[in-house]
């Protein structure tokens, strides 16, 4: 039998409930999730309010990000005389 592990809410510290589970099959893999919430659904709304500007703001700033530059690397393989 399994433990189940603590999940505390990040914002009020009550253990969260599991809301549901589910797996999905990628590739050869099956990964597992499951979704849990706070018991107090206004500590619930904030807390999906807080990560949804979170997530907003983190966009926002991949965008202006500018894109990778690709470096070639093939002058660190070559011996030195």
């Amino acid at each position: 039998m399994q433990k189940e592990e603590s999940n505390p809410c990040v914002r009020c510290g009550q253990e969260r409930i599991t809301v549901k589970k589910w797996s999905e099959k990628v590739g050869t893999s099956v990964l597992k999730y499951t979704l849990t919430q706070c018991p107090d659904a206004k500590c619930q709304e904030i807390v999906d309010r807080n990560n949804a500007l979170r997530e907003e703001k983190r966009l926002m700033h991949a965008h202006k990000r500018p894109p990778f530059k690709r470096v070639s690397l093939t002058h660190l393989s070559k011996p030195k005389n």
